[in-house]
This record gives C-alpha cells, sequence and structure tokens, in this order.
C-alpha cells in the first residue's frame, strides 16, 4: 500500500509540472481558542480546535476524443480540551481528530460528442490517523479502492454552474492494515450527481454532491456474516464559502452518510466557521 500512495503522490508531482493543464487549489485554515484559569467558578473548560484543508482540481483535454480530470481534497484537524480533575485542577487531555480525510480521483472520459460520453474513474479513500485500534495507531488506514466505469453528461454547463450526472458499475476493494480486520471486495452500481456554482460578484461559491452506490456482489461469506452489505450507501457533501476578505471567509460543510455495514443510521457532520484561505492557482 506504502508503494502505491508513493506512485500517486509521484504521478501528482509530475502532472502539477506539466503544462497545459487547468489548476484550481486552495489552502484554508480553521482556528478557535479558549482557556480558563484553575480558580475559575463554573463548568466552562478551554480548548483549542483547529482544521486544515486542502482541494485541489487538475483537468485538460488530453486530445479530441481524451478529456481527463484529477480532483484531490485532503483535511486534517485536532481539538485539545481542558478537562478537571479530582483535585479540581484543570489539565490538557490527548488531542482527539475532528477531521480526517484523503479523497483523491482520477476520471478519463471520452468525448464523443453523443448523448452521453463513457468514462473511466479510479478513487482513492483513506484516513491520515486510524485510531479505532485501542493498542495500535494505523497511518493511512483505512484504504477504499474503486474502479468505475460508464456514462456521464453535463445537465448544466456554463461558467460560473455546472451539474454532472455520471451512472456506471463500480468495483471496490477495502484494505485495512489491522490485521484483526479482513480485507474485502464488493461491486455493483454508483451514481454520481456533482453541482458547483459560483455566487454573484464571485463572492463564494457552493459545491454539492451525492453518491450512490447498490453493492450486488461481495466477497463476504453469506453463511458467517449477515447481509448488511446488501444495502444502499448514501453521501451527500454540501460546502458553502463566502469570501469576506481576500484571505479570510465563511464555510459551512454540511455531510450526510448511510453505510449499513459501518452503522445503521444515518451519520450527520456540520462545521461552521470563519477560515483562512489561501489560492494556490
Amino acid at each position: 500500500m506504502k508503494k502505491t500512495i508513493l506512485i500517486l503522490i509521484l504521478v501528482l508531482a509530475v502532472s502539477l509540472s506539466a503544462e497545459g493543464w487547468k489548476k484550481t487549489g486552495n489552502f484554508s485554515l480553521m482556528l478557535s481558542q479558549s482557556y480558563y484559569s484553575d480558580n475559575w467558578t463554573g463548568t466552562e473548560i478551554g480548548n483549542v480546535a483547529w482544521s486544515a484543508s486542502f482541494n485541489f482540481i487538475m483537468e485538460k483535454q488530453l486530445n479530441a476524443m481524451l478529456y481527463d480530470k484529477n480532483t484531490l481534497i485532503m483535511s486534517f484537524g485536532q481539538t485539545h480540551n481542558q478537562i478537571r480533575d479530582e483535585a479540581g485542577d484543570l489539565y490538557w487531555e490527548k488531542p482527539t481528530i475532528s477531521t480526517d480525510l484523503i479523497d483523491y480521483e482520477n476520471m478519463l472520459s471520452f468525448t464523443l460528442h453523443k448523448f452521453v460520453d463513457p468514462y473511466l474513474a479510479f478513487r482513492w479513500e483513506s484516513f491520515f490517523v486510524d485510531e479505532s485500534d485501542s493498542l495500535e495507531t494505523f497511518y493511512i488506514n483505512p484504504n477504499t479502492l474503486t474502479f468505475s466505469l460508464g456514462a456521464r453528461k453535463d445537465l448544466i454547463k456554463k461558467d460560473k454552474q455546472n451539474l454532472e450526472m455520471r451512472l456506471g458499475a463500480a468495483y471496490k476493494n477495502i484494505l485495512n492494515q489491522n490485521s484483526a480486520i479482513d480485507s474485502k471486495s464488493n461491486a455493483g452500481a454508483e451514481m454520481v450527481l456533482a453541482y458547483w456554482y459560483v455566487l454573484p460578484a464571485e463572492s463564494g461559491k457552493f459545491d454539492s454532491s451525492l453518491r450512490l452506490y447498490q453493492a450486488v456482489l461481495s466477497s463476504e461469506d453469506e453463511d458467517d456474516v449477515s447481509d448488511n452489505w446488501k444495502a444502499l450507501d448514501v453521501e451527500f457533501k454540501n460546502t458553502l464559502t463566502f469570501k469576506l476578505s481576500s484571505y479570510i471567509g465563511l464555510k459551512l460543510y454540511l455531510e450526510m452518510l448511510y453505510d449499513k455495514e459501518i452503522l445503521d443510521e444515518t451519520r450527520y457532520k456540520e462545521i461552521l466557521g470563519i477560515n483562512l484561505s489561501y489560492s494556490i492557482f
């Protein structure tokens, strides 16, 4: 797995130096901090929270028939909390991870100028730090590799607005460095809706993506495990950003996930804050 990661980093570095690519990328940092002395009356506790994210898109019409698009999203953040011990003194506990994501996708589309265009795609999802095992910490783990192919179409294609739809077959391979957890794979159908809209006067941007995945085949033995893998997986992400100045902005992030193999409930995530942002390209 480490060799795969090094190869991906090398490919990205070479691509960045290549000419003719349309590149957009930005780095953002969100911070918050509070502190209380030991003799503070009340139940408040201090905390320090930070998160950093890097979003990068690189695309190019390679020739008359081939269009290549690379999307990379990386984010990591921690929260440090003060805890009051039995003597009433405050101390800082070990930081907990609040945000952790590595998401890279490469899509090769065949521009045939027909009603739909065929595509091939590869997606790599992982976390920087995996602390699910109380005895050992794993880095860049677990890793989900998805290979997909099908048809795509731009339902809306304007300078400041775009809606893309993809429908196809997908194969997922989930690898885990933790020997106590078996690696597994499955195959099924995938639908992706991706939308973005640039606000008037370029004062901000709204990004939204919906992914639906229905597995029909699995490497798991149905006699030994439940059939949770047969349930529909849903991934719904939304980001709204406003520019307050050249480098300061307001960011709202909403995410909804449903994966019955992990938890038979819908999971939600919301982040709202002032962030420092710098456009690299």
